[in-house]
């Protein structure tokens, strides 16, 4: 499987999805998970600006050395 985009799951945590679907497409596609809590009051732009914000959050932390 080859996604050139982000996975959307969407529903309730506590529906048939749960975290464990989420978990195992990460690792079979051997991708980064990033969980992003989304509200029904949400607007669009603050999702994606809230995205933006945790991937590049993510790569800087992977560029940094572990023994610091």
């Amino acid at each position: 499987m080859a996604l050139e985009m982000p996975l959307l799951l969407k529903g309730n945590r506590a529906q048939e999805k749960g975290p464990c679907w989420p978990i195992a497409i990460a690792r079979a596609c051997k991708c980064p998970l990033i969980i992003l809590n989304v509200k029904s009051s949400m607007k669009l732009i603050e999702a994606l600006y809230q995205y933006d914000t945790l991937t590049r959050l993510n790569t800087a932390a992977s560029a940094i050395p572990s023994g610091m």
